[in-house]
């Protein structure tokens, strides 16, 4: 069972974010549209997956919704 520190870490944030870009890209190689529920909330990691997406050689769009909520 991994430790809330390695859950976290910057190593396993990165496997996680391009994992989803992984499978992102397999959907929409296949014509289908695609919601990730993350954070993205650092730069780096929003355009990151846009690079990657964009090897996709496609015409699509690309939204980053930030929602939020009162506490």
């Amino acid at each position: 069972v991994l430790q809330r520190d390695e859950l976290y870490s910057q190593s396993m944030t990165k496997k996680v974010y391009n994992k989803l870009s992984e499978k992102a890209r397999e959907y929409l190689a296949s014509q289908n549209g695609v919601i990730l529920d993350a954070t993205y909330s650092k730069e780096e990691n929003r355009k990151r997956l846009i690079d990657q997406l964009h090897t996709l050689d496609m015409d699509a769009s690309f939204y980053f919704i930030e929602a939020q909520a009162p506490d």
